[in-house]
């Protein structure tokens, strides 16, 4: 298969399942009992129709997910039980198999670097530095940080 011709399928898979979600949209909004001034009741579907894309939306991205990490571990134990090297080197980007025009290619960044305030209170204080001083410090510095917001679409029977 050519290049083309498999961008072309994941192309088709793409807009195969947008379709499908536009229709389960429509087919939700005619089976739906929106009520309210016709304003309220086209805010109440174009909702229904967010909420439809961010379930989907979730749905792939989860099971996208998974499959990401199924190959992953498949493509390294490929690699290893053919002989072939699977690591590469932090800051580079190698190839490291290929299957007709598929290419697989791995890249590591550089090795960075962490300092837990706790470990760094415990070297100023073996240099001297007073732990009432550490203390103000570190109260000084710490400033609030605004949590993660997550968005969740539930599935409820308004009969239960």
């Amino acid at each position: 298969m050519k290049t083309t011709e498999l961008m072309n399928e994941f192309s088709s898979i793409v807009k195969e399942i947008e379709s499908r979600v536009a229709n389960l949209t429509v087919k939700y909004w005619e089976q739906s009992n929106f009520t309210g001034s016709n304003e309220e009741v086209i805010r109440q579907a174009d909702q229904a129709a967010n909420m439809l894309m961010l379930h989907a939306g979730q749905t792939i991205r989860k099971r996208g997910d998974a499959w990401i990490d199924e190959a992953k571990a498949a493509l390294d134990v490929n690699l290893a039980e053919a002989g072939k090297p699977y690591d590469v080197e932090p800051g580079t980007l190698q190839k490291l198999d290929e299957a007709g025009v598929l290419q697989y290619w791995k890249r590591r960044n550089q090795y960075g670097t962490s300092t837990t305030v706790k470990d760094f209170k415990t070297e100023l204080r073996k240099l001297g530095v007073g732990l009432d001083t550490l203390n103000k410090a570190e109260v000084a510095a710490t400033k609030p940080r605004r949590g993660n917001t997550y968005y969740e679409v539930h599935f409820y029977d308004s009969s239960d």
